[in-house]
């Protein structure tokens, strides 16, 4: 998936329109593959859907991120955090591109929490990967 369709799909998972999480999941089912897992969490962790609306339109792509970061972490919250996504990619041979789409999500996630809490002057947050 490119990284346009990646973040269009994440706009619809966001939104509160059931119509959107449908969609999204629908997409998500249909692009399930073993070279995009970190797509697959950051998808998860900006969704605003619930259990039941993963089970119903995306159940492969649920069963996945069970098995991904477990039964539990999936099911009880149905949300997860970068730490945990971090935590994955350490244990997993991702591929750079993988990982570095986290380190930009991870970024941008910041640079936002920075401007709501009032520190506009800063634009943009830059992280390296240690390996780079």
């Amino acid at each position: 998936m490119t990284k346009e369709k990646l973040y269009n799909v994440i706009k619809m998972l966001d939104s509160t329109d059931k119509e959107n999480h449908t969609v999204a999941l629908c997409i998500i089912e249909n692009n399930l593959s073993d070279d995009n897992n970190v797509e697959l969490l950051l998808q998860f962790k900006h969704s605003n859907c619930n259990r039941d609306q993963w089970l119903t339109n995306a159940p492969k792509a649920f069963h996945k991120l069970q098995k991904l970061i477990g039964k539990d972490s999936v099911s009880s919250t149905m949300n997860i955090s970068y730490k945990t996504i971090h935590n994955y990619i350490l244990n997993t041979n991702e591929k750079p591109e993988q990982v570095k789409l986290f380190m930009e999500d991870f970024a941008n996630s910041l640079t936002n929490q920075m401007i709501v809490y009032g520190y506009d002057f800063i634009k943009e947050i830059k992280i390296t990967y240690k390996d780079e």
